[in-house]
């Protein structure tokens, strides 16, 4: 008894350690560029709730300020919102305010505790109280799990409730004629966090009769699987239908659990669900996101992208620890322990089978594998296992001390990266990619740009957002808008936001610019020209830089973007010469010159100056199409080609390159060419208006005026 007390208390006490750091992480987390979509879903579902079902906007996806937006946020669950806006509201904090977002992130970081402590609790029913520590230090410890765990409000709670739904399905296999009222309760209630934050926690469910029925058809002679009670009858019913019985109860409890914290669910617990998950099921809405090097549709990922992910971004200790796991399978076999194998078992399965599943469907998937980020804590409790099966196996003290001195090696790494990078901790690649060095422009690095939080930050430092007035503010433009409008709410109005894409910056006039490294070209990151001489301050994540301050205090840019949208030609030159003089790695001026340069008849430094812009950003759309067409327009049609035959190299994707090549091919009367080149324009961006009128154009040639009149009547 005394053993068992001080055995709990250790492990009381690493999970009370591992909750500490990890409210602690959520303090320097930043605000995610979802937020804006994530933060009125709660607002307005709350008002549902409130009253009694009257109020419906929480129907209406809308941002923060007011505006529509693309996405069905009532297609997601409200606990997570639902309790930040009540605690909030308590506390008397407003969306607008950074306290809010700060007790948001706490309430988000206590969720994602409840995962690492069922992590810990499979770990002391796989082996004991040692194993169940351990697990709960390598997930904690596991950067892209701690990161979301202080942050994502979607799917980290689905991530918990999964990981906590497998514990509990893996006790009731151990109980099951006799579950103990406190697994029911337990397996009803982790079902219910999981259907709270997606539908697709409809797949525990199916999970939960699939182990069950095998369960149940294994020879369970094993002590592990009879009853402390005895049952009295021995029959059909005693072995089969009980277990079902029970396990339907706790399915029904979960999944009507879940509803409670889904309005759109409950306002149709049967039809609203299951169109919702049709709805998932045939998802198609695309971005373009970066993969081994490559600008690709999220729509269609390559096979091995949520694998490749997995395997470059969990620590390498894990990987080997869960390789190892499936020796730990076996010797249960041999030991005859049927449950503890067959929970290895059910964790292979349950971080397999989904990823399998979408490589299946050929589903959309973009933003490394957040959504897939369910399958990490069963991954780190099978590395977990094996690594601490090593310990069980080989008994000499020697053996064991460097079973666990490779841990802590292995764990040094993603432990000294969390604690160098608090505020984009999940920004974290292992050893086989080469670091986050070795990611650096082939892989998404912080794409919810947390990052702007350390750039304002930096800002209030160093006094660069003092001296603005009412009439005259500085101004702050970036292209992670939502964070930044609330990190400078308490300089307005001195100081205010505005939003700009980065490679048309210059399009507005601004002071700073805060710029995250997301949906910035890949070959412009790899050049080694980002950030430009501008940059006064990058914020870095494991050597790498994810975000850039920019300073634009000369104007140079500004004025001469200003004077080419006015076509005042020789005012703009003016102004973009004396920019590349001061900093030639701006490939916007480069590109803004070329245009002043062609609209003054200055062919050969237009040519020029594109071609430098090119050298700065290889895949500089706007440059590239302009050389080209430049060229043509200088009969060099062959070089025309060939600047967009490279920007297709570089990214396959690019409409506008497919798109000037069918314009060349046009003019040169090589209509079936013509034709296949605006065809793939058209695929790549079914809305790519240009390209359909030039169609029409090639219908109409090729003497198919039909079909061009019709395309033409669909353009009006």
């Amino acid at each position: 008894m005394k053993n068992w007390i001080l055995n709990n208390r250790y492990f009381t006490l690493a999970a009370l350690f591992c909750l500490v750091f990890l409210l602690g992480a959520s303090l320097d987390s930043g605000i995610n560029g979802d937020d804006r979509f994530h933060i009125p879903q709660g607002v307005y579902s709350l008002k549902w709730y409130t009253s009694m079902g009257e109020d419906k906007s929480f129907m209406i996806s809308k941002d923060e300020g007011g505006g529509m937006v693309g996405i069905s946020t009532y297609d997601y669950g409200v606990l997570i919102e639902l309790v930040n806006n009540v605690v909030n509201n308590i506390l008397g904090n407003d969306p607008s305010e950074e306290r809010y977002h700060t007790v948001r992130h706490m309430i988000i970081a206590m969720f994602g505790f409840i995962g690492i402590l069922f992590a810990g609790m499979i770990g002391r029913f796989l082996f004991n109280w040692k194993a169940g520590v351990l697990f709960m230090l390598l997930l904690t410890f596991t950067p892209r799990y701690l990161g979301h765990a202080t942050f994502n409000p979607k799917d980290l709670p689905f991530a918990v409730g999964y990981i906590a739904t497998l514990y509990f399905l893996i006790k009731f296999l151990s109980e099951l004629k006799n579950p103990r009222w406190i697994t029911a309760i337990g397996f009803a209630g982790s079902l219910a966090i999981a259907l709270s934050a997606r539908i697709g926690g409809l797949l525990l469910i199916v999970y939960a009769f699939m182990f069950t029925a095998i369960a149940l058809f294994l020879d369970r002679s094993d002590s592990e699987v009879k009853s402390k009670k005895k049952v009295a009858s021995k029959g059909f019913a005693s072995k089969y239908f009980i277990p079902m019985r029970n396990l339907v109860l706790i399915s029904l409890a979960g999944y009507f659990g879940g509803l409670l914290f889904w309005p759109y669910g409950l306002m149709d617990p049967i039809n609203n669900p299951l169109s919702v998950l049709r709805g998932w099921t045939n998802f198609r809405t695309t971005i373009s996101i970066l993969f081994e090097g490559n600008i690709i549709s999220s729509g269609s990922v390559p096979w091995n992208y949520i694998p490749k992910y997995l395997i470059i971004t969990t620590p390498i200790i894990i990987l080997l620890g869960s390789i190892l796991s499936i020796w730990l399978f076996f010797d249960f076999i041999r030991q005859k322990k049927t449950i503890k194998a067959l929970a290895i078992f059910i964790l292979h399965f349950t971080v397999a089978f989904p990823i399998i599943y979408v490589i299946y469907k050929e589903s959309v998937l973009y933003d490394g594998f957040r959504h897939m980020l369910f399958t990490l804590p069963p991954l780190v409790v099978l590395g977990g296992s094996g690594l601490y099966f090593l310990t069980e196996k080989f008994k000499n003290r020697y053996i064991q001390i460097a079973v666990i001195a490779v841990v802590i090696a292995g764990m040094a790494k993603p432990v000294f990266h969390i604690v160098s990078n608090p505020t984009v901790a999940y920004v974290y690649f292992n050893q086989l990619i080469g670091n986050n060095e070795g990611a650096f422009g082939y892989y998404e690095t912080d794409y919810w740009g947390l990052s702007v939080k350390d750039a304002v930050s930096y800002l209030e430092e160093e006094g660069l957002l003092e001296g603005g007035t009412e009439e005259d503010p500085i101004v702050i433009s970036t292209n992670f808008g939502y964070s930044l409008s609330v990190y400078v709410k308490d300089h307005q109005p001195n100081a205010k936001k505005q939003y700009v894409q980065f490679r048309a910056r210059y399009d507005k006039d601004w002071d700073y610019g805060i710029f995250v490294n997301r949906f910035i070209d890949a070959s412009h990151l790899r050049s080694g020209k980002w950030p430009s001489s501008r940059a006064i301050h990058t914020i870095d994540a494991g050597g790498i830089p994810v975000c850039a301050i920019y300073q634009n205090l000369d104007k140079w840019p500004s004025k001469g973007q200003e004077a080419l949208n006015n076509k005042n030609w020789q005012a703009s030159i003016t102004n973009f010469e004396k920019e590349v003089e001061l900093h030639p790695d701006n490939e916007i001026a480069w590109n803004s010159l070329g245009t002043a340069y062609q609209n003054t008849n200055r062919a050969q430094d237009a040519i020029n100056a594109y071609q430098n812009a090119l050298k700065i950003n290889p895949e500089d759309q706007s440059a590239s199409s302009q050389l080209g067409m430049l060229y043509v327009n200088t009969n060099q049609i062959n070089k025309a080609k060939q600047v967009f035959f490279d920007q297709i190299k570089l990214n396959p994707i690019n409409a506008n390159a497919y798109y000037y090549l069918a314009v060349v091919e046009y003019n040169a009367n090589n209509l079936n060419g013509a034709f296949t080149y605006v065809q793939q324009a058209i695929e790549i961006n079914p809305n790519f208006r240009s390209a359909y009128q030039l169609l029409a154009n090639i219908y109409e040639a090729l003497g198919n005026k039909a079909q061009a009149d019709n395309i033409r009547r669909q353009l009006r």
